[in-house]
């Protein structure tokens, strides 16, 4: 997650130092351009064999937040192992 942040900041400080004079990029290159930050910002980190969206991993550390500030200490496993059981059982009644 550091890395990922880490090349976000580069990213928009690069952004910054870009000069005015550049040349009006072609619509193709700006495609391009466009494709690319959109599979940057779709990255998923691989968890126990599946992948996590950027949205379920800040759920996932906001649940290991409650549980710490209650002072039970749980591993990321442990959270996605109670999720899919629940999910598992909920489904297995239907």
């Amino acid at each position: 997650m550091a890395k990922r942040n880490l090349g976000i900041v580069s990213k928009i400080l690069s952004d910054m130092s870009a000069t005015v004079s550049e040349e009006p990029k072609s619509e193709e290159a700006m495609k391009k351009d466009t494709l690319e930050e959109k599979k940057e910002a779709t990255k998923n980190r691989k968890l126990k064999g599946f992948y996590l969206t950027v949205e379920n991993e800040v759920r996932l550390k906001e649940l290991q937040m409650m549980y710490l500030k209650k002072g039970i200490r749980v591993s990321e496993s442990e959270l996605v192992n109670r999720a899919l059981e629940e999910f598992y059982f909920k489904h297995k009644k239907e």
